[in-house]
C-alpha cells in the first residue's frame, strides 16, 4: 500500500508481547520446550552457510572462525530497539539469543567424534533432539554439510546482507588457506570470547575488543579493518 515500505533489522523495533508461532511441528515443539523465550523474544538473524571441503579442514576452519565472531557481530549490529524502546545495545538480538541454552560463541571441537558425543548426549537425556537445537553463534550444519555462521543481525538492505555474506565466505576461505599452508590459525580463550561478544553487542563498531593473542585492548574498528584487509585476496 501507499506510504508503506519494507524494512529489516535484528529485532522488530515496536512489537510487544508474544509473537505468533509458525505452523509446523518443529516450531510448535520449540515453543513448548523454550516457552516464554521462544514466544516473546523474537530475533531476526542472518545465517550464512559456507562449504569447506575436507572434514578435518572444515573442523579447523570452524574452530578458527570462533575468534572472529565478535568482529562479525560488531560489523553487523543492527538491532538497537526492542518493544518501542532504545535498548542501549547495538545488538539486542544477540542478548535475546543468549536466553536459549547452548547459545553464544561455541566451544572448540577437538574432533567430529566430540560433536557426535554431544548430540548423543542430547538425545539420551532428552535435553535436545538434534544439532538444530545448538543455538550457537556458529555451528556445523549436519543437514547441509556446511559451517553455519549465525552471529549476524538481519540487515536493512540487500546490499549490506550480500556484503556480510561475502565477508564470511572470504574469511572462511582465508582460514582454510592458512591451514593448507601450515600457518597457525587463531584461537580464543572462552573468557576472552565472551567478553568480546558482549563488547560487540553493546558498542558495535564504536567500542573496543581484546586481542586474543596479546590481550591488548584495541578499537573495534581497527580490528575489523585488519580482518577485512587480511581477507581481501580471498574476496577477489
Amino acid at each position: 500500500p501507499a506510504g508503506v515500505a519494507l524494512a529489516a533489522a535484528g529485532t522488530h523495533p515496536l512489537a510487544r508481547g508474544p509473537g505468533e508461532v509458525t505452523p509446523g511441528e518443529r516450531y510448535e515443539e520449540i515453543a513448548r520446550e523454550y516457552a516464554y523465550v521462544a514466544t516473546h523474544l523474537v530475533p531476526f538473524g542472518q545465517h550464512v552457510h559456507v562449504s569447506v571441503p575436507g572434514a578435518e579442514r572444515a573442523l579447523a576452519v570452524f574452530n578458527a572462525l570462533r575468534a572472529h565472531l565478535p568482529e562479525l557481530l560488531a560489523l553487523s549490529a543492527n538491532s538497537p530497539f526492542l518493544g518501542g524502546e532504545d535498548s542501549g545495545l547495538c545488538s539486542v538480538r544477540a542478548t535475546l539469543n543468549a536466553s536459549y541454552p547452548r547459545s553464544g560463541i561455541p566451544p572448540a571441537l577437538a574432533s567430529w567424534e566430540e560433536l557426535a558425543r554431544l548430540l548423543a548426549f542430547g538425545r539420551r537425556t532428552n535435553a535436545f533432539p538434534d544439532a538444530t537445537h545448538l543455538w550457537w553463534d556458529a555451528r556445523p550444519s549436519v543437514h547441509h554439510g556446511t559451517i553455519e555462521v549465525r552471529v549476524l543481525d538481519a540487515q536493512t538492505t540487500a546490499e549490506d546482507a550480500a556484503a556480510l555474506a561475502g565477508v564470511v565466505h572470504a574469511l572462511a576461505h582465508r582460514l582454510a588457506t592458512c591451514r593448507d599452508e601450515g600457518r597457525p590459525l587463531p584461537r580464543i580463550l572462552p573468557e576472552v570470547a565472551e567478553e568480546n561478544r558482549f563488547r560487540a553487542l553493546r558498542h558495535g563498531l564504536r567500542g573496543t575488543l581484546i586481542d586474543p593473542v596479546t590481550g591488548d585492548v584495541e578499537p573495534t574498528r581497527e580490528r575489523v579493518r585488519a580482518v577485512l584487509a587480511d581477507i581481501e585476496e580471498s574476496a577477489t
